[in-house]
């Protein structure tokens, strides 16, 4: 008690201070750190000494260091990475198609159908040249150039996409592996593991990015689940995510794997970049292809028909005419735009083009040659084979696609926007909650540093004190 009594109690506040200032200093260090959660100290007094019924208080310690977190923010942060980076996988490859079927040039599908058909026209009129002949196997091989780019263009878009889910499948792997091995340190360790928590939290962050996840923390160790309930990390347990080609479409499938568990969750999947990903080549880029390739199935189809009808249907010699384009079977019609190309007989040829009805004089007529160019203007071209549901033109069905894929477009850049401006939102608020704010630091500095200096200053008048005692006592 008494002098010896006042330098413990002012060590005490020396090293609970000096504590806290290097609390202050580690907060200045990572104020840059988005993923550092602020750190503020906690005191707490020492039971006091009883002398003559009297309490004499004994000072305070550092009694915890914890971090500033608002849980509701952390999950809100969560499942907003999942929704910006499905939003911006969708929008990424959406504006990719656009501008692939951009028709501004003036060189895409719409014009090269035009001008194949305005071809027959001229062949209607001058039935006999051959240079208009020629004219019309030229403008048939352009509009099968643009059908074959269109095609070829699509089909390595979804691979693309399907080679971008390839190299995201680890990435989800290697986050899971990360959080797992957190826990077991966190688990182990003595101390409050701060910063192992806040590693963890930018994993758990990472994972959302490429898979939708639920988050729920048992015992100081995190549970992972999917949206639609597979564990995804359980204990010890870890789940394997793969990608595989289904046998049906060529797609590339995401596997799941947990002990003797596996399954097929392609179509489970509900954020992340996995998410946007299948959703933009199945529910998008898939359909596009599908109706680019109904067109080029109806434009033989259609052609073939009348320029090979038995009885009417006769070329520059009066033969009997056969197929324009090289027959596509209903069944190859999910790769017609890629296949469509010129019948042998009439690419070697010109002569073997049928414009007439007859083979009574030669030339004959024009009529085969005119109905060929009205397929330009009719609007019952039967786009959906067998179902007739879908019957158009065929300007107006390739326009249906375009508006389409714009209209999708902009749906797709409004939505990644919204939940871009979201996620930025909720950011900020963190910032605003977990952040450095320096000027919230620099007051606790001075606060710390005034209490720091006054249980220096007392232990130096305790220390004079003791020295006079001393001397007093000789």
């Amino acid at each position: 008690m008494g002098l010896t009594s006042i330098l413990g109690t002012s060590a005490r506040a020396l090293n609970a201070y000096s504590g806290a200032l290097s609390v202050i200093g580690n907060n200045v260090a990572n104020a840059a750190n988005e993923n550092y959660s602020r750190q503020r100290v906690e005191f707490s007094t020492l039971s006091p000494d009883n002398l003559g019924g009297i309490e004499i208080g004994r000072g305070l310690y550092l009694s915890n260091v914890s971090q500033v977190i608002d849980t509701f923010v952390e999950n809100r942060l969560t499942e907003s990475y999942q929704d910006e980076s499905k939003s911006a996988a969708l929008f990424e490859f959406l504006r990719s198609v656009d501008s692939i079927f951009s028709e501004f040039s003036g060189s895409g599908l719409n014009a090269a159908m035009a001008d194949f058909f305005d071809s027959w026209t001229g062949l209607a009129a001058e039935p006999a040249n051959i240079t208009v002949r020629n004219e019309v196997i030229a403008s048939a091989q352009s509009m099968i150039n643009v059908f074959n780019q269109y095609a070829e263009a699509v089909n390595t878009m979804v691979s693309t996409i399907d080679d971008e889910i390839e190299s995201t499948v680890p990435l989800v792997n290697n986050a899971l592996a990360q959080i797992r091995d957190l826990n077991e340190t966190i688990q182990l360790s003595t101390t409050s593991s701060l910063n192992y928590l806040d590693e963890r939290r930018a994993a758990v962050n990472e994972l959302a990015q490429y898979i939708d996840i639920t988050v729920v923390e048992v015992d100081d160790a995190l549970q992972i689940y999917t949206k639609a309930g597979q564990p995804l990390l359980n204990g010890e347990n870890v789940a394997t995510i793969g990608a595989q080609p289904n046998n049906t479409t060529g797609y590339m499938d995401i596997t799941y794997t947990m002990g003797s568990t596996t399954a097929t969750i392609t179509d489970s999947i509900m954020g992340g970049r996995l998410a946007g990903l299948v959703d933009a080549r199945d529910n998008y880029v898939a359909s596009y292809l599908t109706e680019l390739n109904r067109a080029a199935y109806a434009m033989v189809k259609q052609i073939n028909t009348l320029h090979s009808g038995a009885g009417t249907a006769f070329d520059l010699d009066g033969n009997a005419g056969g197929a324009f384009f090289e027959d596509i079977l209903l069944a190859d019609i999910g790769s017609a735009a890629e296949n469509i190309s010129l019948s042998a007989n009439v690419n070697g040829d010109p002569r073997n083009i049928v414009a007439s009805s007859t083979a009574a004089g030669v030339p004959g007529n024009n009529v085969t040659a005119l109905a060929i160019a009205a397929l330009s203007s009719s609007t019952s071209i039967d786009f959906d084979p067998g179902a007739g549901t879908d019957t158009n033109s065929f300007t107006g069905h390739f326009g249906d696609l375009l508006a389409d894929i714009g209209s999708d477009t902009l749906i797709a850049e409004s939505t990644q926007e919204f939940h871009e401006n979201i996620l930025n939102q909720v950011l900020l608020e963190r910032s605003e909650t977990s952040g450095v704010n320096m000027d919230e630091e620099e007051i606790n500095l001075i606060k710390f540093q005034s209490a720091y200096q006054a249980a220096a200053r007392l232990v130096q008048v305790a220390d004079t004190l003791l020295a006079s005692l001393m001397e007093i006592l000789g």
